[in-house]
């Protein structure tokens, strides 16, 4: 090989080590082993692949973790008239057939009940169904010949959809039968029309159907923090997947970077030693 030769082809070496060397050094600095999408050779489908992975799993949990706080604010709303279910109890058995007191407490209870069914959470009704942006109630509407005149929401509860298909209810609407019985006890209290034995076994009835409701809430609630739970859990680990696919071995790098920076010097002292020789010709 003619000594021209020669010294392209070493010069075509070092500029690879070069190259080499700077792509390294680059890794370092990034702690990635490219600064292109494209640039992770056969690991970019896999790569693409878990980050739409871990963007659904990221949306699965935030959208459960969102249910579970309407689910919570339910709960607490129903506590809260689980509560008055025993204030009344308590009342019923103090005060018995004065049917002038239990009718004045009677409307206060009532102006209490409207008050709780009539919670919202971000500005939606917790108890109108799927009607989000309705009031639930309108006690001042209620009729004993019609059931639900009072009730102003949506016919279904609202729910969310698990990712597999399953509907879970997020609250309960202000006409179940435990709410609707405690609303005519009250009424029948206020208006003198209902004795208080009778006014008790109706609202030991809803008080009973508003435990339930509550129970049914709190299994809710449990399942929706464990899908939260996972899909957070799932994320985490395929972030961590990802990382491992595109961040570089920094200690492989300082390696190859040391490998490299031996290659240059060997390429630019053997261009040296050509370039010399080449120039010895043209001083004889």
């Amino acid at each position: 090989m003619s000594t021209f030769s020669q010294t392209l082809y070493v010069l075509d070496r070092s500029l690879a080590s070069q190259a080499r060397l700077a792509d390294v050094q680059a890794q370092t600095a990034s702690g990635l082993k490219s600064d292109t999408f494209g640039g992770y050779g056969s690991a970019t489908s896999a790569i693409t692949r878990h980050e739409g992975q871990i963007a659904a799993a990221d949306a699965e949990a935030a959208s459960a973790a969102s249910a579970l706080n309407v689910v919570e604010q339910a709960y607490s709303a129903l506590g809260s008239i689980s509560d008055l279910t025993e204030t009344i109890l308590s009342s019923l058995a103090t005060y018995g057939e004065d049917s002038a007191t239990l009718a004045s407490l009677a409307s206060g209870w009532l102006d209490d009940l409207e008050s709780l069914l009539n919670s919202t959470y971000g500005d939606q009704a917790l108890f109108a169904g799927d009607a989000l942006d309705a009031q639930a109630v309108d006690l001042d509407a209620w009729d004993a010949a019609d059931a639900d005149a009072y009730y102003n929401g949506g016919g279904s509860a609202r729910a969310y959809t698990t990712a597999d298909g399953q509907v879970l209810a997020l609250s309960v609407t202000a006409a179940d039968p435990a709410l609707s019985g405690l609303i005519d006890a009250l009424k029948g209290l206020e208006a003198g029309t209902m004795s208080s034995a009778d006014a008790l076994d109706a609202v030991q009835t809803a008080a009973s159907g508003i435990g339930v409701l509550r129970a049914s809430l709190s299994s809710t609630a449990s399942r929706l923090e464990r899908i939260s739970e996972q899909a957070t859990a799932r994320s985490d680990t395929l972030t961590t997947v990802v990382s491992t696919l595109k961040e570089t071995d920094l200690a492989e790098a300082a390696i190859l970077a040391t490998q490299y920076e031996t290659l240059l010097q060997t390429s630019y002292s053997t261009l040296n030693i050509l370039i010399s020789i080449k120039l010895s010709d043209y001083l004889r």
